[in-house]
């Protein structure tokens, strides 16, 4: 589900710039196919009920049903009724809606402040948003005030103080104040970036300041914003770099080129790709099929399908000699060798641990699931078997309950910590998924329940678990303190601490009828139903 199938989206000849929000809630597919909000933790928030929900910024988040928008805060209180055509994300405490196939505003609090009335509008960018009437676009302030007259074929955004706007065919420049900088001139224009903006005279491009003055010539066939001071430049099918002031600090001379990044840019010759510095120098030679952006300074090359590392000044680390790697995480990284095994090496090089894993999943908690053979464990960060790698199966039961595992061992089950210590032999038949954090289990053949340190609270005994109907699905276990269990043959039902609620006598029992109430029973005994409240008291029988 993505938020703009339901929004209008603005194409502009101006290019698209991200911004950066913090994110606080993301959205997660329930079941029958609806979605709710949670944390990055995993912590529900909002209920699986929407049938679109969105990341939050600036403490809301959009939600849609029956193809109307709303938004929730981060408490999931639902503060803007779901009564919209459209919604866009909250930004600089504003958010656009759409009613009525109109275009407004509206705060945090769900007031419109700027009431449905424009043809298409786009997002606050610096105090003002860009909003289009009768094929038009001007702009307003949060107020709602014209700040500048809805007159222009099209518009970009207000960036550091800027606006590029359309007149016929041709890009001018203002500022907020609509104080022409630069008449209609250009075929294309972008946003502004650290004082300069490229902009496009028919098929050549360059660089202009906020005064309008061109700062590199206009001869360049491509070119992008500036990163950390510098930006790259194509002319000729060849890539080099300009500063600030349009000097070019290389030749054009690259195949091709990355943007800067923390000083250090990737290059292209004849198929082969290197670093150069912001001076201009090359750090590294042009050698390697591939690199990588840089993770804790440790920058992954490969040359010849085979995976090393260099660090921030060129110097290759790691030669390139493994078939496969990943990302260095607190000063180590997961290397396979040429015997397809995994291991770990240290930003030395050195080799910390055997190479002796088949596989080696992602890291979730500082822990990652790692296979030998056909046994399975649990690896830190440092590559330690912080769960030995001996278990037959090892299921990480966190969505239960965190810091816990289920581990098989010679077809039997158990609990263990995520240190490895074991919370209950590992003899169980099976353990199934818990209820009202009590797991069933089975030994010798008949069932019992254990808690969440491994105690047996209610010994196993039992030749079967009774099925409980919820919501959405039905699960084998406790549902509000009590379980309906089987024992030589006859049902009854017992509570959390193994008390017998309703006694053992009957050949079936049920709580899911449609004669029931959801926490009342019947039983079934010879031709006749006994029904019982949830204390376990008959309250009357039927022979139908």
């Amino acid at each position: 589900m993505r938020l703009n199938s339901y929004i209008i989206l603005i194409v502009l000849v101006l290019p698209s710039f991200g911004y950066s929000q913090q994110i606080i809630l993301k959205p997660f597919k329930g079941l029958h196919g609806k979605y709710g909000l949670r944390t990055a933790t995993g912590r529900v928030i909002v209920q699986a009920k929407y049938d679109g929900a969105f990341e939050s910024t600036e403490g809301m988040a959009p939600v849609l049903l029956d193809k109307r928008f709303g938004f929730v805060d981060t408490t999931g209180n639902e503060i803007v009724p779901l009564k919209y055509e459209g919604a866009d994300y909250f930004n600089e405490g504003v958010a656009k809606i759409q009613f009525d196939k109109n275009w407004g505003f509206i705060d945090k609090t769900g007031k419109e402040i700027i009431p449905p009335s424009y043809q298409d509008a786009d997002r606050f960018s610096e105090g003002v948003a860009r909003v289009k009437q009768n094929d038009k676009w001007g702009f307003i302030d949060k107020t709602g005030k014209q700040i500048i007259p809805l007159k222009y074929e099209a518009a970009g955004n207000c960036n550091e103080g800027m606006i590029w706007v359309k007149v016929d065919t041709l890009w001018a420049l203002i500022d907020k104040n609509e104080k022409q900088i630069i008449p209609p001139k250009y075929n294309f224009a972008g946003n502004f970036k650290d004082g300069l903006a490229w902009a496009g005279l028919h098929k050549n491009y360059g660089f202009i300041d906020k005064t309008g003055r061109e700062v590199t010539p206009f001869k360049y066939q491509a070119l992008d914003t500036l990163s950390e001071g510098l930006a790259r430049v194509q002319q000729n099918n060849k890539w080099g770099f300009v500063d600030k002031s349009g000097k070019e600090i290389t030749a054009l001379k690259y195949d091709g080129a990355g943007n800067f990044k923390d000083g250090l840019a990737w290059v292209k010759v004849n198929g082969k790709v290197g670093y150069i510095n912001k001076a201009g120098k090359e750090i590294t030679p042009i050698k390697y099929d591939e690199i990588y952006s840089f993770v804790e300074d440790m920058g992954k090359v490969t040359a010849g399908k085979r995976f090393g590392f260099i660090d921030r000044s060129g110097k290759e680390i790691i030669s390139p000699a493994y078939i496969g790697a990943k990302d260095f995480i607190n000063g180590i990284v997961i290397l396979r060798n040429e015997n397809k095994m995994w291991g770990f090496v240290n930003k030395s090089g050195k080799a910390i641990s055997e190479f002796k894993y088949d596989t080696i999943g992602k890291y979730i908690g500082g822990m990652a699931l790692a296979q030998s053979g056909n046994k399975w464990g649990y690896l830190d960060e440092r590559g330690k078997e912080v769960i030995s790698v001996k278990y037959e199966k090892v299921v990480n039961a966190a969505v239960f309950l965190t810091n816990r595992y289920l581990v098989q061992l010679n077809n039997k089950w158990g609990f263990i910590t995520d240190k490895g210590k074991e919370l209950t032999g590992i003899k169980y038949q099976q353990i199934n998924q818990p209820t009202e954090f009590l797991w069933p289990v089975q030994l010798n053949n008949k069932w019992g329940f254990i808690d969440s340190t491994g105690k047996e609270v209610i010994p196993p005994a039992y030749d079967k678990i009774g099925t409980f109907a919820f919501e959405f699905t039905s699960v084998n276990g406790f549902k509000y303190g009590q379980a309906m269990v089987s024992k030589d043959g006859m049902w009854g039902v017992i509570n959390s601490k193994g008390v017998q609620i309703i006694p053992f006598r009957y050949e079936q029992i049920e709580n899911n009828s449609r004669n029931l109430d959801e926490n009342e029973y019947r039983g079934k005994s010879g031709g006749e139903w006994h029904y019982y409240d949830e204390q376990g008291i008959l309250q009357h029988t039927d022979s139908r």
